[in-house]
């Protein structure tokens, strides 16, 4: 039977064997806390054991010696992986070591240490210098390596992975497999892979990279980064500058992964023969966050950024601009087969020689909200190009001052749109819809609470509609401009309008509005002020059109004309034959 001084006597012995085994553990066990670890010091041409700045030595013998809560600290300087020819000598990240670059040449403390001003470079050129056919296959290679081991520092450059077998022909920077390195203020430049990731390569990893550049770096497809199989990669003040990809993916490629990005930027990257001049991302999930895509190339498509084969992406506070799909779609972003959900999102001055300056989607959804469209310029779609049973929905967005051929703002095909609070103002298409065109087969697209101002095209200044069953509800069309319907031209059967105004428009037919289109139902629409040489208001050609509660007054130099149009309880300048009149 246990008594009370039994138990005490059992607490005491307790105590004393945590107390004792705590003596035991040897400090090679704490490789979460580099602080309470030995410092090896580094200079360029050291020899001696590590132990001090004046017995510094070569960073790869630091690494041999080090473990796991050790740190080593990098004198400013040029480091390569070997002194022979060797094209596989790599440094090899180890967990639980941090590598400090940035002190000062003849050494220093915390204080003294800036890695921008005290350069140290990790280079692959070994062999001939200048010679990048004998470089080393990776600067750094990161295998099983865990989140506590850490990369602080550096200018990582002239690798070269350019074998004819795997591993050696990704990552040229950096290499990493079944690993979760730590990443801060390092810079990644001038490095090759011939197939995957001239700066960096993940297979089956978790990088989290913080305060880290890639510039000018080519691979065939990821020209600074590929992510790949499994990955995940957090990315935090990352910039991708003048990278360049054969293939897909001139900045980043995401295959099979999840990335997190927030406060990155994406400039003058390039896709030369492909897609995805910024960013490309397949079968993956993608979180932006402040991120800036602005002068990315794709010779095809996704001038900024490529989706496709079910990704998933969301950008918040994301800026496109001056982005270019040179021969073909989505000058700012392409979606194909995936989802987008964009807030607070900007394309500006997008290009694409086909569909979606600023974005295209094609068999995706996409959600946009407080997003805009300005000067994009594309064939069709000028802002965005929507087609083959894609499904948009746009909310308080806006449309200023883009240009193409056929929807100057927005081009809907064989899709379904909806539209609430948003604004097409100075959109130009050169012959349908300057506003928006909406196409064949689409899925009777919704606009609520629409403006359309100053825009202009041939046909349809504010909106051009030839998809049946549009319904248009609290929409104002004004000062746009056409030959033939300057608000709106309408050739799609089953149009319904409710609450909407059509004030100061112009064109030579329909002023207001040209219908062509069956069975069009108006309902509280006013026609005011608008111009034409026929049907200042309204030009009605179609079988059937029914006004109801309307007010057609102040158009010139008619109000409506036309066949087969009925009108009731309206208010018609110089009257009309119909019942309720007043």
């Amino acid at each position: 039977m246990y008594t009370s001084k039994n138990l005490s006597k059992w607490y005491v012995i307790v105590l004393l064997l945590v107390f004792c085994f705590v003596l035991a553990k040897p400090a090679s066990a704490r490789s979460t806390d580099q602080t309470d670890g030995v410092i090896h010091y580094v200079k360029a041409g050291g020899n001696g054991d590590c132990s001090s700045w004046a017995q510094a030595c070569e960073l790869q013998t630091a690494l041999f010696i080090a473990t796991p809560g050790d740190q080593i600290w990098v004198a400013a300087g040029t480091y390569k992986p070997t002194t022979s020819s060797n094209r596989l000598a790599t440094f090899q990240m180890k967990s639980g070591v941090a590598i400090y670059g940035g002190f000062p040449a003849e050494g220093g403390d915390e204080t003294s240490r800036d890695w921008q001003i005290n350069k140290t470079y990790l280079s692959g050129d070994i062999g001939l210098p200048g010679n990048i056919n004998d470089n080393c296959y990776h600067v750094v290679t990161a295998i099983s390596v865990d989140g506590t081991g850490s990369l602080d520092g550096f200018y990582v450059v002239n690798g070269n992975a350019n074998s004819e077998t795997w591993p050696g022909n990704a990552g040229g920077g950096i290499y990493l497999s079944n690993a979760a390195p730590t990443l801060i203020n390092v810079t990644f430049s001038d490095n090759t892979a011939s197939y995957l990731g001239g700066g960096m390569y993940n297979y089956d990893s978790s990088a989290k990279l913080t305060n880290v550049t890639f510039s000018a770096n080519t691979a065939k497809s990821g020209g600074g980064i590929y992510i790949d199989y499994n990955s995940s990669a957090t990315l935090t003040n990352v910039n991708f500058v003048a990278n360049t990809a054969a293939n897909f993916g001139g900045g980043m490629y995401n295959y099979n992964s999840s990335a997190t990005l927030t406060n990155v930027t994406f400039s003058a990257n390039t896709a030369t023969y492909s897609n995805g001049g910024g960013m490309y991302n397949y079968d993956s999930s993608a979180t932006l966050t402040n991120v800036t895509f602005s002068a990315n190339t794709a010779t095809y498509n996704g001038g900024g950024m490529y989706n496709c084969y079910d990704s998933s992406v969301t950008l918040t506070n994301v800026t496109f601009s001056e982005n270019t799909a040179t021969y073909s779609n989505g000058g700012g972003i392409y979606n194909h087969d995936s989802s987008a959900t964009l807030i607070n999102v900007t394309f500006s001055d997008n290009t694409a020689s086909y569909l979606g300056g600023g974005m295209y989607n094609y068999d995706s959804s996409a959600t946009l909200t407080s997003v805009t469209f300005s000067a994009n310029t594309a064939t069709y779609g000028g802002g965005i190009y929507i087609e083959f049973n894609s499904s948009a929905t746009l909310t308080d967005v806006t449309f200023s001052e883009n240009t193409a051929t056929y929807g100057g703002g927005m081009y809907n095909y064989d899709s379904s749109a909806k539209l609430t609070n948003v604004t097409f103002s100075e959109n130009t298409a050169a012959y349908s819809g300057g506003g928006i065109h909406i196409g064949l087969y689409s899925n009777s697209p919704t606009l609520t609470d629409v403006t359309f101002a100053a825009n202009t095209a041939e046909q349809g200044g504010g909106i051009y509609n030839s998809g049946d069953n549009a319904t248009l509800i609290n929409v104002t069309f004004s000062e746009n401009t056409a030959e033939q319907g300057g608000g709106m031209y309408n050739s799609g059967d089953n149009a319904t309008l409710i609450n909407v105004t059509f004030s100061e428009n112009t064109a030579e037919q329909g002023g207001g509005m040209y219908n062509s289109g069956d069975n069009a139902t108006l309902i509280n629409v006013t026609f005011s002020e608008n111009t034409a040489e026929q049907g200042g208001g309204m030009s009605n050609y179609s079988n059937t059109a029914t006004l109801t509660n309307a007010i057609l007054w102040g158009n010139s130099p008619n109000q409506i004309v036309g066949e087969a149009y009925v009108v009731t309880y309206s208010d018609i300048q110089g009257g009309y034959p119909g019942e309720g009149k007043y």
